[in-house]
């Protein structure tokens, strides 16, 4: 599992790793339900990363279309903090700006309360 992928889960879905292999990851909620069974990654599924953008409210994205496949990209931007990430794939864009305002968050509490951020 990718370390960003388990920030997410952990930090900003506020899941916890029950049990962890190689192949497959299952996360639980803080009342104790399972969330997440198998492998769940937001960069590589648009279920996934459309989790992360319910979680951080508003968010934009644009798909961005060529004659050649190689060169197509996707934008997305987060309403409240003004983060943007360009990707080749949707989940991925959505991924990287929910890391982006996740990183904003924790270091708004880390200048406020002057202690790192739980």
């Amino acid at each position: 599992m990718k370390p960003e992928v388990e920030r997410l889960a952990t930090r900003l879905m506020g899941w916890k790793c029950l049990a962890s292999d190689t192949h497959t990851t299952y996360w639980i909620d803080f009342k104790g339900n399972d969330v997440a069974l198998g492998s769940w990654n937001p960069y590589e599924k648009i279920a996934d990363a459309m989790m992360l953008a319910e979680k951080i409210g508003g968010f934009f994205i644009k798909h961005y279309a060529t004659n050649n496949p190689d060169y197509q990209s996707w934008e997305c931007r987060s309403d409240d903090w003004g983060h943007r990430a360009m990707a080749k794939t949707a989940s991925e864009a959505i991924s990287r700006v929910a890391l982006s305002w996740l990183e904003a968050k924790e270091g708004a509490e880390i200048q406020t309360d002057g202690r790192e951020a739980a």
